[in-house]
């Protein structure tokens, strides 16, 4: 029997000449292009994850870079800067059975003193909660007339204003501010009156305030608009949305708005020429005094973000049903804001271990 010969195994045996050098070529060949493969699917990968990461940090960053400089910026207010206003300023009361206005602001902001009397010649805007001799729930004993708007927190503090419909006009000033700086705002308010904190709160105190409290003010916001539209006897006569005030285009028309209400009450209020002059020396200052206060634009998580728009879509649809083309609009332009100007954060409790890490 013939013997049958075996080729030597790679590796196990040498190969002569040529055969050896080919082998080996087609081995190498085959390692490098493997490498190269691999190098260029690495590549591949990096620069997609590159690519999705840059587009991501943008759009944070474009969130995060909301500046002080541009969210409180001040307007060329020089066309309104020799303004006079012809109306008298001091009090008159031409019906001394006008009743005065509710005027629910909450943590609007809105200059309802300077606005009311430069209005009504001097006439006060009066806190729910300010009692002295002679004076409850906004009423002068002496002289019911006396008081123009009566301002208040209800329904986060309840007035029960259904119960004192006699001694108030039917219709209602509602004040309101966008979720994304109401709760800020109220937050550096109670900071200053009770907690001795001069100026904007340090970031870190707001950001646990705001994730402690952002859903229930979400749901304190709309349950306050939802309060006073839906009342029987009282009747929403005007928005009276901060945005609008420190609008120097939206601002003396809305200042009009007022004057109409309390003129349908039964109160003196200045021409319409006085509009614009009433509505600069009620707001000019504010502009600086934002300006000053805010040290950073209070942020939002994303997910806060997305609830709060989540929430005010729902809103959006309810008076979608109803005859509110007013709010409707507000609601909107709030939404829009929300969704395009959030500053977008962090969370308390990731901060917290940050800095700790």
């Amino acid at each position: 029997m013939s013997e049958t010969k075996m080729e030597p195994i790679v590796g196990e045996g040498p190969l002569k000449g040529g055969r050896q050098f080919k082998s080996q070529a087609f081995w190498g060949l085959l390692v490098i292009s493997a490498v190269i493969c691999l190098a260029w699917m690495i590549q591949e990968e990096e620069t997609s994850s590159s690519s999705s990461s840059t587009s991501t940090t943008t759009s944070k960053a474009e969130a995060k870079n909301i500046t002080v400089e541009e969210t409180f910026a001040i307007p060329d207010l020089s066309r309104f800067e020799n303004c006079t206003i012809s109306f008298p300023q001091h009090p008159i009361v031409v019906n001394t059975s006008a009743r005065p206005l509710f005027f629910p602001s909450g943590n609007n902001g809105f200059n309802d003193k300077t606005v009311i009397s430069l209005l009504t010649g001097g006439l006060p805007s009066r806190n729910w909660h300010n009692q002295k001799k002679g004076l409850r729930r906004c009423i002068v004993s002496a002289s019911p007339g006396s008081t123009a708007a009566c301002t208040n927190g209800h329904p986060s503090v309840p007035i029960s204003p259904e119960r004192h419909t006699r001694q108030f006009d039917v219709r209602v000033l509602l004040g309101i501010r966008n979720l994304i700086s109401s709760l800020p705002a109220f937050d550096n308010e109670k900071a200053n009156k009770y907690r001795g904190i001069k100026g904007q709160v340090p970031e870190n105190s707001w950001r646990s305030i705001r994730d402690k409290y952002f859903d229930s003010s979400v749901k304190g916001w709309i349950r306050t608009i939802q309060t006073w539209k839906n009342m029987s006897y009282f009747t929403i006569g005007t928005y009276v949305p901060y945005e609008h005030w420190l609008n120097p285009d939206l601002g003396p028309a809305l200042i009009q708005q007022i004057a109409n209400n309390l003129q349908e009450a039964g109160f003196a209020v200045a021409p319409p020429e006085d509009m614009a002059c009433i509505w600069y020396k009620s707001a000019k200052d504010k502009y600086l005094k934002e300006k000053e206060f805010f040290k950073y634009v209070p942020g939002f998580t994303e997910q806060q973000r997305d609830h709060a728009l989540v929430e005010l879509q729902k809103f959006i649809g309810e008076i979608s049903g109803t005859d509110d083309p007013a709010l409707l609009s507000i609601l909107r332009d709030y939404y829009a804001k929300i969704r395009d100007n959030t500053r977008i954060d962090i969370p308390m409790i990731v901060n917290m271990n940050t800095t700790q890490g």
